[in-house]
């Protein structure tokens, strides 16, 4: 009888930005920023559309780990 191989993947957390889960990543006030979103949030450029965005989920993270 043929031995049965079985995998355990391991999803990583769920970025607190994009909403995908990500292995790689760094960890800000206790949650996850994928590397991806960690990379946009380097280079944004203050001119940028997105970057009200940013401002406002960073904003949402500290008043729900303050409050």
């Amino acid at each position: 009888m043929p031995v049965k191989k079985s995998m355990i993947i391991r999803l990583g957390d769920t970025c607190v930005l994009c909403k995908q889960q990500m292995e790689d990543g760094i960890h800000l006030c206790e949650v996850h920023v994928c590397e991806e979103c960690e990379r946009k949030l380097v280079d944004v450029n203050v001119d940028d559309q997105t970057y009200p965005l940013y401002v406002e989920k960073l904003r949402q993270l500290s008043l729900e780990r303050f409050l």
